[in-house]
């Protein structure tokens, strides 16, 4: 289905299960193609009439896999930030999910959260001034940590610890703490270079000490053996020597 057609769908329609299926799967369609749409495509989303509002509206639907989706697309739609930002309800439908019983749903949310207000200050600003966004994040975070899953299989953990790292991410943003995180990785990242600077640097000492040992002793071997073989020379020379002087006498 074309884009338009799938927009048509997600507007109040039937209040039967069927529309709602329908709904749903245009949505989800909708969250995986806006993701490798370029800016141009996103704009056909963006800009058509109602298509914004209706999605929005779809963060407080009853559906979990709704919500989810919706919180989606609006998150890839990264190349329209302002035109996002200035939708009224998207930020504060994003933040209500923050609080949302399902952890995908939640970690959508976040990721949506923190996709529209990367490098862009007025979106962050809007988003501040959200009552609560902070204690809500928080919240989120808690949750995540007070989860049984963080004992369960593998997959469970990564999921957690994922979604715990981006709730630290967007509460950091929110507090303003984003450039100390930068600043402490750009310590430790001079740090790692000096450390494996000054470990060449010995490595190479190592090196060249090992050299000069292997020198010295090929000269102190070549040495040996120039002795030797004028020792070897020497030996019937001067046996002869004797020999001679008595002939003479």
């Amino acid at each position: 289905m074309k884009t338009a057609e799938l927009l048509a769908l997600l507007g109040p329609g039937a209040a039967d299960g069927s529309y709602e299926a329908r709904r749903l799967q245009a949505l989800q369609v909708l969250a995986v193609r806006s993701g490798v749409m370029q800016k141009e495509q996103q704009a056909g989303i963006v800009e058509a009439p109602n298509a914004l509002p209706h999605i929005t509206v779809l963060l407080y639907h009853e559906e979990v896999a709704m919500r989810r989706a919706a919180a989606t697309c609006l998150g890839n739609l990264t190349e329209h930030q302002t035109r996002l930002g200035a939708a009224q309800g998207v930020l504060a439908g994003l933040a209500t999910l923050l609080q949302d019983s399902c952890r995908l749903a939640r970690m959508e949310a976040v990721r949506a959260l923190l996709k529209l207000t990367k490098q862009h200050a007025a979106n962050l600003a809007l988003l501040q001034a959200i009552p609560n966004i902070q204690p809500a994040v928080e919240a989120a975070l808690a949750s995540e940590r007070g989860t049984p899953s963080v004992g369960g299989e593998n997959g469970k953990k990564a999921e957690c610890r994922k979604a715990v790292q981006l709730g630290n991410k967007l509460l950091k943003r929110l507090q303003g703490r984003e450039d100390e995180g930068r600043e402490r990785t750009a310590l430790l990242a001079e740090r790692r270079r000096m450390v494996e600077e000054m470990r060449q640097a010995a490595v190479a000492e190592l090196a060249a000490r090992a050299a000069r040992r292997q020198m010295i002793q090929t000269q102190q071997e070549q040495q040996q053996q120039q002795q030797q073989q004028q020792a070897a020379q020497a030996g019937p020379a001067a046996q002869a020597a004797p020999a001679a002087q008595a002939a003479h006498a």
